[in-house]
Parts: structure tokens; C-alpha cells; sequence
């Protein structure tokens, strides 16, 4: 089973329910926000599977499954490409 983590070259901080994430490789940042917000605190949080993820964006907003799936799976495969979040095969880490 994919489950989705976050990256170990990354520094993370909260602010008044707004993620801003620092890829220390690339020295960018980035402001996670709102639905954004949701899903990356879900990973942070051991919540790693898409399946999961989604239901616990559907627990906050209401929100059809299958559009909560592909917002989810949208908004973590950029994750992927800026690399603040890893795709594994297994258990969370």
C-alpha cells in the first residue's frame, strides 16, 4: 500500500492553522493553507494513506469523496514535485 510522508528535508512550522514549509535542499518556502493546510497537517500527523487523508478532509469540509480524492491526491502529487512529501511503500514513518 502507498502511504504518503513527509520529507526529511524540510522545516516545518505552524502559525495560526497556516503551514509554512521550508525544503531545506532548495532553501524555498511555501504557505499551506485552508483545504491545503488540512491535508498536509493529516500527513504530519501520521494520517498517511489517500483514502484516509481524504476522509479527513471530508470530516472538515463539506465535500463529495471522489472530489476530496482527487483534490487530495492533486495537492500531494505537487507536494511530491517540490519535495515536501514522499511517496512509500509499507507503514507510516
Amino acid at each position: 500500500m502507498k502511504k504518503y510522508v513527509i520529507s526529511n528535508n524540510v522545516a516545518i512550522t505552524c502559525i495560526n492553522e497556516c503551514y509554512i514549509v521550508l525544503n531545506l535542499e532548495t532553501s524555498i518556502y511555501y504557505t499551506l493553507e485552508n483545504t491545503a493546510y488540512v491535508i498536509f497537517d493529516s500527513v504530519n500527523n501520521g494520517i498517511c494513506t489517500l483514502e484516509e487523508i481524504s476522509k479527513n478532509l471530508c470530516a472538515n469540509y463539506d465535500v463529495d469523496i471522489s472530489i476530496a480524492k482527487k483534490d487530495t491526491e492533486d495537492l500531494l502529487l505537487q507536494c511530491i514535485d517540490h519535495g515536501l512529501i514522499g511517496l512509500v511503500e509499507g507503514g507510516c514513518v
